[in-house]
């Protein structure tokens, strides 16, 4: 029987950690589907990890690992790829939003596809959501060349060759969506309804966001380097021309004079250096953090 292994980062989903294993445990039992459960506590409360050691003595299917401190959700995903066994292996968030009866669907789904990926239904989402993903999508596009559809996310499922070669990457911008797109194996989409949040409040706001964006940026391209570049070319252009300018003015009637315009300058040229050496430097502390060889998460305990 195919052994399919359920991964859940666990953070601040005290009140949610019991009904989520018991629908998941009742949808893949009544589907005759062999599974565990690997709930990887991501440094928050105690009570979590309590209720994880509780559910893994009443059932052996289920797999805990306590994370040394908060490491961040796609650090959490890792660890529970690294432990799972099973040949199909889905991820699924702690907060009930993903409609857990769909896993026996992704189990058929994954027969014909590496990769098994979710497109939120986003009808019911506020402007403000919309905005900010929308404003995600198009940096990600522009200095990537990556097009992401911004309702990815969610429940999904990958097979175990998938998760293999997942596990390799140990780069600090490292997550869960970028690599597998990455990697390249056949993918398939599907389309969820996601239900209202049980408890707590998405950690995931417009600056979340954007780091997530300079993340996919760093991990696809180097483009960004390049555009500043190109900017830094058309603002030395653009200096040449203010220079000539100035010195014509100054050989006719009414000569340029005054320091107000060359402060204004030197904020101008001294700004877009700043700029320009901390965009380089964030490439060059990359390269520091990888070479620190690092691990992106530390199991404190295991049950």
């Amino acid at each position: 029987m195919t052994l399919v292994s359920v991964v859940v980062p666990v953070y601040r989903c005290d009140s949610t950690l019991v009904e989520l294993y018991e629908r998941t445990r009742d949808i893949l039992n009544s589907g005759g589907v062999d599974f565990e459960i690997i709930f990887v506590h991501d440094g928050c409360s105690e009570k979590s990890w309590k209720k994880i050691q509780e559910l893994a003595h009443l059932d052996k299917r289920v797999h805990g690992l306590k994370l040394s401190r908060n490491f961040g959700q796609h650090p959490a995903i890792m660890a529970g790829l690294r432990a799972a066994k099973g040949s199909k292996i889905a991820v699924v968030d702690c907060d009930l939003q993903d409609p857990i009866e769909l896993l026996p669907r992704l189990v058929v789904e994954a027969d014909d596809s590496e990769i098994v990926l979710s497109l939120r239904n986003t009808r019911g989402d506020s402007l403000i959501r919309r905005l900010q993903a929308a404003i995600f999508t198009e940096l990600l596009r522009l200095f990537t060349g990556q097009t992401i559809d911004p309702r990815l996310g969610g429940i999904s499922m990958i097979s175990n060759k998938v998760a293999r070669e997942y596990v390799k990457f140990n780069e600090p911008d490292h997550h869960f969506l970028y690599i597998l797109m990455w990697l390249g194996f056949r993918t398939k989409f599907i389309e969820i309804d996601r239900f209202e949040r049980v408890s707590g409040e998405s950690s995931y706001r417009l600056f979340a966001r954007l780091r997530h964006a300079a993340r996919g940026i760093y991990f696809f391209s180097s483009r960004l380097i390049s555009f500043v570049a190109v900017v830094g070319l058309a603002v030395f252009i653009a200096g040449l021309m203010l220079i000539a300018v100035v010195l014509i003015l100054s050989i006719g009637e009414s000569p340029a004079s005054g320091w107000l315009s060359t402060v204004s300058l030197l904020v101008l040229f001294s700004g877009f250096n700043i700029a320009l050496t901390s965009i380089v430097g964030l490439y060059v502390t990359r390269v520091f953090e990888k070479v620190k060889e690092r691990p992106l998460f530390v199991v404190a305990e295991e049950v």
